[in-house]
């Protein structure tokens, strides 16, 4: 990948998950919210590039009609863009559940440090 596109992404990134921790007042809470700022947004980026991967697929295997070994690499690039899409939906779901289920609520989570 070119040194530019890596420094563009790494700066999004940052300003991302920063933005979330204008509010945090202690330590601990900075600590949180850059931990779930980070996740989220990786989430929420590799979700997007599974999209995107798979139109470029669709986008691929259709432009490509007439050259077979094409439309076979469009095709392989659906598929892996699907199962992307349902394994990220998949783990979602699960942990949605588990967290609806047992009542678990990371709101009021809070990180003690040894002093």
């Amino acid at each position: 990948m070119n040194k530019k596109i890596k420094k563009i992404i790494f700066l999004v990134l940052s300003i991302l998950v920063l933005a979330n921790n204008i509010y945090a007042t202690t330590f601990s809470q900075l600590a949180l919210n850059l931990s779930n700022g980070l996740i989220a947004t990786i989430t929420k980026l590799s979700f997007g590039f599974a999209v995107i991967f798979l139109f470029w697929g669709i986008f691929n295997f259709v432009s490509n009609a007439s050259d077979q070994s094409k439309r076979e690499e469009g095709k392989k690039k659906i598929i892996f863009g699907v199962i992307a899409i349902f394994v990220m939906v998949s783990v979602w779901g699960i942990v949605k559940s588990i967290t609806s289920t047992t009542k678990l609520d990371n709101s009021h989570l809070e990180i003690k440090f040894i002093k």
